[in-house]
């Protein structure tokens, strides 16, 4: 049983958690009065909630358990649990009626389909709104990795590990805990061009994704990893792929056979011949291996 009662937000799913654990399979719980009071401020603010369809056909003694709702594009599933109230939203082109109802959310799915600025914004717009309605119950807000800044998050999953730098509580305490005595100053800072890496200066890289010349001010994070602040995004990057910029330096790193070979998979999964022809001009090693 957890010690307080906690609001999170997982993707666009807010959770809301109580302390105290009711029995299963009845609605005679402490957060029943905060369940029907989350399903009137939705129908005030437009929301049309009712039973969700696919629970009262195919497991009709759960049905009392689930609402679901419905605004202009968005829709949302309600669901009351004897410790927690779960309310996920999303559009309603991503919401799917099979056995039980979900959406698809996953950007590697192919089943997702893309929402649009406006469509992400109504959504997001939702979840804004139940928070703020939420407040008043005063439950302590969980804040998510992805939520923090960069330096936030680097902080924090230190703190979470304190054998890798002690007490961290603030960037440059990595800094002052790499010493040249240290088995991280002798073996895991070490740069492509066997050059030392230094806490809080700005190193080069070609990004895993984009194979794109990249830049960003470092931080060690564990062994040879380093965490990598570029443009407000935090990536963690192996020290040998790390180094300083030189102006004879390729603007994008040119693809393996293998991962050029990947790419035009995708390409043709996804029917873009016309970047299959491109790829295939620049790398015509791929036709010996169509061929093979």
């Amino acid at each position: 049983m957890q010690e307080k009662n906690t609001i999170r937000v997982y993707n666009t799913t807010v959770y809301l958690n109580f302390s105290e654990r009711g029995d299963n399979f009845t609605l005679k719980v402490l957060h029943h009065s905060k369940w029907l009071a989350i399903i009137k401020f939705l129908k005030n603010r437009g929301w049309q909630i009712g039973e969700n369809p696919s629970f009262k056909e195919h497991y009709s003694c759960l049905s009392k358990y689930h609402k679901k709702g419905f605004k202009n594009d968005v829709a949302c599933l309600l669901e009351i649990l004897p410790s927690s109230i779960k309310v996920q939203f999303g559009n309603v082109k991503n919401l799917w009626t099979g056995v039980a109802q979900s959406f698809w959310d996953s950007p590697s799915d192919d089943r997702m389909q893309k929402l649009t600025y406006m469509e992400d914004m109504r959504v997001k717009l939702e979840i804004y709104k139940l928070l703020n309605f939420c407040k008043k119950y005063n439950h302590e807000r969980v804040i998510e990795d992805k939520e923090m800044q960069p330096e936030e998050y680097i902080i924090d999953k230190l703190n979470r590990n304190t054998h890798i730098h002690g007490k961290v509580t603030c960037l440059n305490d990595i800094k002052a805990d790499i010493t040249p005595d240290t088995y991280n100053w002798k073996c895991n800072s070490n740069d492509r061009n066997k050059k030392k890496i230094i806490c809080g200066e700005t190193k080069y890289f070609y990004s895993y994704r984009t194979k794109r010349l990249s830049c960003g001010v470092v931080w060690h994070n564990i062994n040879n990893m380093w965490w990598v602040i570029c443009n407000g995004v935090l990536l963690n990057i192996c020290a040998s792929d790390l180094f300083d910029y030189t102006p004879e330096l390729p603007r994008r790193k040119p693809l393996g056979t293998y991962e050029a070979n990947r790419l035009l998979q995708g390409f043709e999964k996804k029917r873009q011949y016309d970047k299959c022809i491109a790829l295939q001009k620049q790398y015509p090693e791929l036709l010996q291996l169509q061929a093979a």
